[in-house]
């Protein structure tokens, strides 16, 4: 057998099955992910929030997504902060003390995105409560 290269154009790459250069969603489906989040607490001295945490993993497998970035916000799309999962696809951060965002708002919960990888790995959120210590 002998291998062959082929140059595909730009933002494509090459199908073996159809012989041809195509959209990477074409060669092979985007992966998909599921986020999960844990409790936060809300220091109501400071007004900042701690241990938001989520992980986010490729689905019906165990392994975790590493060094991806994630995003929490509170349900109504305010950012609380951001952070990369490590290498099990963990991640935590906290909130600087005094954040202007409404005590009922934070309260409600908050939310963990995971924006995906273009066509290779699809987006996923989950959210968890945030309760006052």
């Amino acid at each position: 057998m002998v291998a062959t290269v082929v140059a595909c154009p730009s933002g494509q790459v090459y199908s073996p099955a159809a012989q041809l250069c195509d959209a990477p969603g074409q060669v092979r489906p985007a992966v998909a992910t599921v986020a999960t989040a844990g409790p936060a607490k809300l220091n109501g001295l400071l007004f900042g929030v701690r241990n938001l945490s989520t992980t986010v993993r490729i689905a019906d497998a165990p392994a975790g997504l590493d060094g991806v970035p994630v995003t929490f916000t509170t349900l109504g799309g305010r950012t609380l902060c951001s952070t990369v999962t490590d290498q099990f696809g963990a991640a935590r951060c906290d909130t600087p003390a005094r954040l202007t965002i409404p005590l009922d708002e934070l309260l409600r919960g908050y939310r963990a995105n995971y924006g995906g990888i273009g066509e290779i790995y699809l987006p996923s959120s989950a959210t968890a409560p945030v309760a006052l210590l």
